[in-house]
């Protein structure tokens, strides 16, 4: 199962006990695979608080591998090469 930008709402705890319980059926017998934005120390935003984030870090970062990927998004790099690509294009017609 893939969760892609866990950060994108804030969860109420309907959608939030949902969410627990998809992770703990998962537990220790399927993978799992989130994407967010917000390093884990900031999880409590996305859910109702410091306890409900705790309960459900406790049974991702048990067997996980983190892989923290830094510098922009391939959204951001492919928005300024675009730019770019204009600009030069635009100069070569005014020259």
């Amino acid at each position: 199962m893939i969760i892609d930008e866990l950060s994108y709402l804030k969860m109420d705890r309907e959608k939030e006990s949902i969410f627990f319980q998809i992770i703990r059926q998962r537990y220790e017998k399927h993978s799992l695979i989130i994407t967010t934005n917000l390093p884990m120390g900031r999880w409590d935003e996305v859910f109702t608080g410091q306890l409900a984030a705790t309960a459900i870090l406790d049974r991702l970062v048990h067997h996980c591998h983190v892989l923290s990927i830094t510098g922009d998004s391939f959204r951001v790099k492919g928005e300024n090469y675009q730019r770019e690509k204009r600009t030069l294009h635009k100069e070569k017609e005014d020259q």
